[in-house]
């Protein structure tokens, strides 16, 4: 019977031909999960690592390690495979083991990784994207954790529209490098803001635009999350307590 690992060989089959090893990286986290969820886990990586590499020859090696032969990653695929969530570190292959036999010795250490876990397309999270620095650190953290995230970004009337959305696309092009795929939505509030300017007292049109702001992403999410085994529960911010208006003490009391 034929087998995907064999091939003929006169008129006997033989174990195919091995290529050579290049990278051998270590899993993260995993012992956290029973087997099967391990397995599953290990295979979305191996997945991702495929797409970074443009390399369909990356496999199991053991129990807790993953290689890469054939071809050298080049060193923009290897920084993208340092930020890849699920990945502990990543060694080169030893040049000339005694005997290749799959058991995943490795050589010397390029760089460490992400760490976390991979990334699984049913945990769904939203990013409120701002635009700033700490929304995506959150998104990617969440991602570490293994959320796959989109974003929604609130325009409004005080911002230049079309540079706010080339950079807030920029932004996403560059997160998703990291899982593959991601969507960015835009909601105007501007006839929120109108009101909102109109009735409610300045010191308090901050948090009323937060909470809007929630509100409406949180209707984004529930309608964005079929197949989500959480049902577009997770929502993601990039909050600093204290460092602008909507998050200071006196604000967040009143």
């Amino acid at each position: 019977k034929e087998s995907p690992k064999h091939f003929w060989m006169g008129p006997r089959m033989v174990p195919a031909p091995r290529t050579e090893q290049m990278i051998i990286v270590s899993i993260a986290e995993l012992f956290l999960k029973n087997m099967a969820h391990q397995r599953r886990l290990i295979q979305h990586l191996m997945q991702c690592m495929r797409r970074v590499c443009d390399n369909p020859e990356v496999g199991a090696c053991g129990n807790a390690l993953i290689e890469i032969r054939t071809v050298m990653p080049t060193e923009a695929q290897l920084k993208i495979l340092s930020l890849l969530p699920g990945i502990g570190k990543i060694y080169r292959a030893i040049e000339k083991p005694k005997a290749d036999d799959g058991s995943g010795k490795t050589g010397a250490v390029i760089c460490d990784g992400a760490g976390g876990m991979p990334i699984l397309r049913e945990q769904s999270a939203l990013c409120l994207l701002s635009g700033g620095i700490d929304s995506p650190v959150a998104a990617y953290r969440m991602m570490n954790r293994g959320c796959h995230v989109n974003c929604v970004h609130f325009l409004n009337s005080t911002n230049d529209t079309a540079a706010v959305m080339d950079k807030n696309r920029l932004i996403c092009q560059q997160l998703s490098r990291i899982q593959g795929h991601m969507t960015l939505r835009y909601v105007d509030i501007q006839a929120i803001q109108t009101q909102i300017v109109a009735n409610v007292p300045n010191h308090n049109r901050t948090l009323v635009y937060k909470w809007f702001m929630l509100a409406l992403a949180s209707c984004v999410a529930k309608q964005t999350s079929v197949g989500s085994v959480n049902g577009g529960k997770i929502l993601v911010v990039g909050d600093s307590l204290g460092q602008v208006a909507s998050q200071t003490i006196d604000n967040l009391s009143t």
